[in-house]
């Protein structure tokens, strides 16, 4: 069950990159989806990306779906709609 959580988050994370790309040429809003806030990988991974965003100029929304799948997809959703 484990292994299906991590591949859902980062085909999760895959998806969320891709719909984005289009709009990091107007330095605009990235959203970037992390499966977990209780591991410190996830934690420091989530600052270092949200970090080297924002020091080329876009504003970064970085949320932690806290190990729950339906969440993650909720937020990604979300994301998308936000444009």
């Amino acid at each position: 069950m484990k292994i299906i959580k991590t591949l859902a988050a980062v085909a999760a994370l895959g998806v969320a990159a891709m719909t984005y790309s289009a709009h990091a040429a107007d330095k605009g809003l990235i959203g970037v989806l992390m499966p977990t806030k209780t591991s410190q990988r996830w934690i420091n991974d989530g600052d270092a990306v949200k970090s080297q965003l924002e020091k080329l100029g876009y504003t970064v929304d970085l949320q932690y779906a806290q190990d729950d799948i339906p969440n993650q997809l909720s937020q990604l959703e979300n994301e998308i709609t936000k444009g």
